[in-house]
């Protein structure tokens, strides 16, 4: 970007602030993982954001939300309930943010191999939980965690 002044002969060079841009970008269409931020590991940063997760299975397999319940909460995670979803034919896993706690997301997007696509982002809406995790198809094939 550069900005000049018609008819003058100095012209003032705009430089972009890339690093915020980029924070920008992955906050809103989500980005890569982080593995540190501040030099904080990831479960330090998982404790640092304390996010609440619900998770629920949208797959017909039984028991798999409790399954990975106790696998996240194993990893750091706080997970504050589990349970069914509203449907049990979820191809892929859905993110969904009601919080904006960011490397929460990034960590579980990278973690489940959820493209940016199926992080859902309501940040407005009230909630019980900052992040639910819905399980399909694609996990449910995946050899256990």
């Amino acid at each position: 970007i550069s900005a000049c002044l018609v008819g003058s002969e100095m012209c003032k060079e705009t430089v972009p602030n890339r690093a915020h841009i980029r924070d920008i970008v992955n906050e809103l269409f989500g980005g890569p993982a982080p593995t540190s931020v501040a030099g904080l590991s990831e479960k330090e940063l998982i404790a640092k954001e304390a996010a609440k997760i619900e998770v629920q299975n949208g797959t017909l397999t039984p028991g798999l939300a409790q399954r990975t319940a106790e696998y996240l909460k194993s990893l750091g995670y706080s997970v504050v309930s589990f349970g069914n979803a509203d449907r049990t034919d979820y191809a892929t896993c859905v993110i969904i943010d009601y919080s904006g706690k960011t490397n929460t997301v990034n960590l579980l997007a990278k973690r489940f191999h959820i493209t940016p696509e199926n992080v859902r982002r309501y940040t407005g809406l009230q909630s019980q939980v900052d992040v639910r995790l819905v399980l399909g198809l694609d996990y449910a094939a995946s050899p256990a965690p």
